[in-house]
């Protein structure tokens, strides 16, 4: 499960940040996936893959059931480094609800303040901790696969606010739209290519603007619920087909009692 020190943090801040959490092997076959992707004509994409706009920004793109492109992406769904973790805060009963691949350029404005709560109202999503365990019903998993240095733009965190009984004000961060300056108390993430960050989808969150012109910010994103929430979308029939058995088993809708055979492993590693 867990280890002390990411229950502690993890509890206190409302997101994680593991350093070079991928090796050099599995950063480099991640990205050249992602260059295959992203460079593919659309007749050349199965059906259900290539770009869309974002639900939420109609400015910013993503690139459809990416982890389902390719093993290397695929197998980034069990990753050692947060598998324990999804295990936990899920009781045991997890879900893979979404895993498209992000693009920032210079041309993407700010992605403004926001979390669950605002958008979706108090019930949306669900963080307690209860006999030594945290249990989180919506945790977001950013898996860097370029570097992001200070002063570039990117992810913000306001760290604890997962945890906020009130209603953040309009007059607190310019009502969330924070364009190139941090104020006191938000977190820009400079992860590195190879980077992982875990977060609750409680956590107020946004993007400040892309500044560099001669490289993008590019992140695999990863969404995670217990497997009796109701699923919002049913994965199309042909990403189904090139999954290996465990991610297909990982995708299902199940009970509360029912218990996975993925589960049962510390680790786990796709079959074909």
């Amino acid at each position: 499960m867990m280890t002390d020190a990411q229950r502690y943090l993890f509890d206190v801040m409302g997101y994680l940040h593991l350093e070079q959490a991928l090796s050099r092997a599995e950063l480099k076959a991640a990205q050249e996936a992602v260059d295959r992707y992203v460079n593919a004509a659309q007749d050349e994409l199965s059906e259900a893959f290539g770009r869309s706009m974002s639900h939420f920004d109609k400015n910013r793109s993503h690139y459809k059931y990416a982890f389902a492109f390719d093993k290397a992406l695929e197998a980034l769904t069990f990753h050692r480094s947060f598998w324990p973790i999804v295990l936990e805060v899920s009781g045991r009963r997890p879900r893979l609800n979404s895993g498209d691949v992000r693009i920032n350029t210079v041309k993407d404005p700010a992605h403004r303040l926001h979390c669950s709560r605002e958008n979706f109202g108090p019930y949306s999503c669900r963080y307690s901790c209860d006999d030594g365990k945290i249990y989180c019903d919506d945790l977001v998993v950013f898996v860097y696969l370029t570097d992001v240095l200070p002063g570039d733009g990117g992810l913000l965190l306001l760290p604890g606010s997962h945890k906020s009984d009130f209603k953040r004000p309009s007059d607190v961060f310019n009502d969330g739209w924070l364009e190139r300056d941090v104020p006191l108390g938000v977190t820009n993430v400079t992860a590195k290519a190879g980077d992982i960050v875990v977060m609750t989808e409680l956590m107020t969150h946004g993007a400040l603007a892309w500044q560099p012109k001669d490289r993008d910010r590019r992140f695999l994103i990863l969404r995670y619920r217990p497997q009796y929430h109701r699923q919002l979308h049913e994965f199309p029939d042909s990403v189904l087909a090139r999954l290996s058995p465990e991610t297909r088993e990982l995708l299902e809708t199940q009970s509360y009692t029912y218990e996975k055979e993925i589960v049962k492993k510390d680790y786990v590693t796709l079959t074909i």
